[in-house]
């Protein structure tokens, strides 16, 4: 008996171990990943990253996840994961969107239940920083058009297909530029072209190649996007290049040209009476139709392609390739400051508690005592003392039933622009939970989870060892996305970004003249959502607009009002917060819900203000709405309270005229191109800081004659001293750069025609010092129409 239990148990231990060893090989050797991250695994860092994952299943059936574990501030990990199902002897390819932040190693895992049963590390190393010009290039003929990779100093390229091609609009907003030539844009499917045209409509540049190949380039463009006219190709012999790059050639350059006219557009580049290419605006965007083929020969091969290239994407209107956040994570700060205060939520008042408390002690301890005493029944105390206690504790509960929460609640802020027709919406939700343990959040009807993106003040440690890593939270994608989040602390704040559908069309329509130094005009609120309070605001100077109500057309008569910094612009419009401030905190409680409602509206226009929505844009409608946006959110299967703030960002039309004369206020003209190899930005005060060389235009409408204009340069260095740095104007006499101190310089009179050419006027600052900061300058011009 004992033998034949030992031989059950030794037959029992073989099978143990032939199962985990023929687990483990099917395990680690019949699954493979082809990872690949970015594009050729090339990406810009602090966006949406797209990660393809290729999974060769060479064993068993397998239904789990697909997950990407990343560190985040903390140095834990949040895992990123899409559910697979993969048959025995199949290869599936999966996505998942990663946000990255910083070089090091991401973990792929595949799970089958709870298990993982395979897991790859893939180290990121083709991370571009958030200053680079990206350029993305959809050609069949790449190496034809490479030469776009060296339109700037600053720039890399890509190849793009049908098949690696954004799938969201975030993915997209990684590229400054796209480039089509000789590609067929029809086999871009319906989503990821209308991915194309809402990235140019927010600022994008597309550039398209046709000539001979206009079939091919243009295929997509028949829904009405882009509507031209084509004739067919002809051949022209023209200098009209040599003249785009400023470069001068004795022999002509023999081309073949598509004769094509564009609805809405206007030349940039023409010989005679041949266009040569054609601009289009679109939204904030912009769309270059070049009438030749970018990789036929004279052009493939001319030494004149670099700079053809680069005067291409040179004559735009400046776009900021800085990290949004800024050098210091402005931004990030402010936001996430707006979200951490709900007005909603009342405090308790520390002297009404004083009062109950001290109330009862005087009944408890004296009172009780002599009164009893009197009544000679002092033994009572044993009952009076509780009674008091019982009676004392429900008046507490009372009192503080106003600041009781015991459900979680969510504090979410909304960005809505509706500049230049569009509608974009960036959500944030800031949940809290009076409990801890994990908790899972989902959205009901009208929204989804998303994860946020530029919002941390920072990288983790991407080499944080395997047996330190805890998991702190993580986003399944599906049809509805779910974020879990793990180990929380009673009321620790996670934060989650949101996709909210707004069916409804919404438009502002917001209209001023300025004249005299004051602003006249109207706002109209076609939006669904009364405007509490309302700005219209420059790049320093601002007017308040007040309430408008939905449906509502309001009177504007306001003169501007100066401001110096994001900082100076919250203060001026909520005093109540910087009073909060200078008194270190000490505050009526009485007033506490109106320092929380300013203190969160203050840091959402101080996170628009440092952001990309508020570059160089001459002046900008901003309302703020405590109005209810349709949408719900789930925490652990209840839906929860929700507290919501809406920023409305929209266009203003302005005008400047009075009779006869015009008058730009300082700050309004944006640059039309701005080149810097400043290594250094920083969108908190629209500032470049150290060495660097920076040359900025500035178009005046071309139906003002020019008067006089005022041209301002912000620079310092500390210790106070302005040595190794430079100002110039651009001399069109001399044809050079003329040194001036350009901190407060008048042009008049004969220095117009000087100065100034086709309403252009070249400003120039070199910094030879590592301490300097130089603010981007502003112009203020006076003239009279034409």
């Amino acid at each position: 008996m004992k033998a034949r239990f030992m031989r059950v148990i030794i037959f029992s231990m073989a099978l143990v171990l032939f199962l985990c060893t023929s687990a483990s090989a099917e395990n680690k050797g019949d699954i493979k990943f082809d990872i690949q991250i970015g594009y050729g695994g090339v990406f810009k860092f602090n966006n949406m990253v797209p990660a393809i994952v290729e999974v060769e299943n060479g064993g068993g059936n397998i239904a789990g996840e697909l997950q990407a574990e990343i560190p985040n501030t903390d140095n834990m990990l949040t895992i990123y994961s899409v559910p697979v199902s993969i048959s025995r002897g199949t290869t599936k390819k999966y996505q998942l969107d990663l946000p990255l932040t910083s070089y090091g190693n991401i973990t792929f895992n595949l799970t089958k239940g709870k298990d993982v049963i395979y897991r790859q590390k893939a180290y990121i190393s083709g991370g571009l920083s958030q200053n680079t010009y990206f350029i993305g290039i959809l050609s069949d003929d790449f190496d034809s058009v490479n030469y776009f990779t060296d339109a700037r100093q600053d720039s890399e390229s890509v190849k793009l297909d049908e098949d690696n091609f954004p799938e969201s609009i975030e993915e997209a907003q990684m590229f400054n530029a796209i480039v089509v030539n000789n590609f067929d844009t029809s086999k871009l499917d319906k989503k990821k072209y209308e991915i194309l045209k809402e990235w140019v409509r927010r600022g994008g540049l597309l550039i398209i190649g046709t000539g001979p190949s206009y079939s091919k380039s243009l295929s997509a463009f028949k829904d009405g996007y882009i509507t031209a006219k084509i004739g067919g190709i002809k051949k022209i012999s023209t200098n009209a290049l040599y003249s785009f790059v400023e470069k001068s050639s004795s022999a002509p350059l023999n081309i073949d040209i598509l004769d094509m006219d564009i609805e809405g557009s206007i030349p940039l580049i023409k010989d005679g009476n041949n266009n040569i290419a054609l601009r289009i605006g679109k939204g904030r965007g912009n769309i270059v139709v070049s009438l030749l083929d970018f990789g036929l020969k004279p052009i493939s091969d001319w030494d004149g392609n670099k700079p053809f290239a680069s005067n291409i994407i040179a004559a735009f209107p400046y776009q900021s390739n800085s990290n949004p956040n800024g050098k210091y994570g402005m931004g990030s700060y402010s936001l996430i400051g707006g979200l951490k205060i709900i007005p909603d939520i009342y405090y308790p008042n520390p002297m009404l508690y004083l009062l109950i408390f001290g109330t009862y002690i005087f009944l408890i301890g004296p009172v009780n005592y002599l009164v009893l005493k009197k009544k000679d029944r002092r033994e009572f105390m044993w009952f009076t003392v509780p009674a008091l206690s019982i009676v004392f504790a429900f008046v507490m509960y009372i009192a503080g039933s106003s600041t009781r929460m015991n459900k979680p609640i969510a504090n979410i802020v909304s960005i809505m622009d509706l500049s230049n027709g569009g509608l974009n919406i960036e959500s944030y939700a800031g949940i809290f939970t009076p409990y801890k343990g994990s908790i899972k959040v989902q959205a009901g009807d009208g929204m989804d989870i998303k994860p946020p993106i530029g919002i941390s003040s920072g990288p983790g440690n991407y080499n944080i060892s395997a047996d330190k890593a805890v998991v702190d939270s993580k986003y399944i994608f599906a049809s509805k996305t779910t974020a879990e989040f793990y180990k929380n602390k009673i009321w620790d704040m996670r934060v989650t970004g949101l996709d909210i559908n707004i069916p409804k069309a919404e438009k502002v329509d917001c209209s001023v003249n300025y004249a005299d130094g004051a602003f006249a005009g109207s706002v109209k609120n076609d939006t669904c959502f009364d405007f509490d309070e309302s700005y219209i605001i420059g790049s320093n100077w601002y007017i308040s607009t007040g309430s408008v109500k939905k449906g509502k057309t309001k009177e504007i008569t306001s003169s501007p009002v100066d401001f110096n910094s994001p900082e100076d612009l919250v203060w001026s419009i909520y005093p109540v917060v910087k009073e909060y401030r200078m008194s270190a905190g000490r505050f009526d409680s009485k007033d506490i819900f109106k320092l929380k409602q300013a203190s969160l509206a203050s840091s959402l226009i101080q996170y628009i203000i440092t952001s990309d929505k508020f570059k160089n844009i001459g002046m900008k409608f901003v309302a703020l709405s405590r109005s209810q946006i349709e949408g719900s959110l789930i925490v652990n299967d209840n839906e929860i309270k929700k507290n919501e703030t809406l920023m409305v960002i929209s266009n203003v039309n302005a005008t400047f005229k009075k009779g006869n004369e015009a008058e730009y206020p300082k700050g309004y003209l944006s640059p039309v191109s701005t080149t810097s190899n400043f290594k250094e930005y920083n969108p908190y005060d629209n500032s470049y800081m150290g060495k660097g060389d920076m040359e900025v235009d500035f178009k005046v409408d071309g139906n003002v004659s020019i008067k006089e204009v005022h041209v301002e340069c912000t620079t310092s260095i500390k210790p106070s001293s302005n040595a190794g740095l430079k100002e110039y104007l651009w001399d069109n006499k001399t044809s050079s750069w003329e040194e001036k101190d350009l901190s407060a310089y008048n042009l008049s009179g004969q220095d117009i025609s000087r100065y100034i050419s086709g309403n252009v006027i070249k400003i120039r600052i070199v910094s030879a010092n590592a301490s300097a900061n130089i603010k981007l300058p502003q112009i203020a011009v006076k003239g009279s129409a034409k």
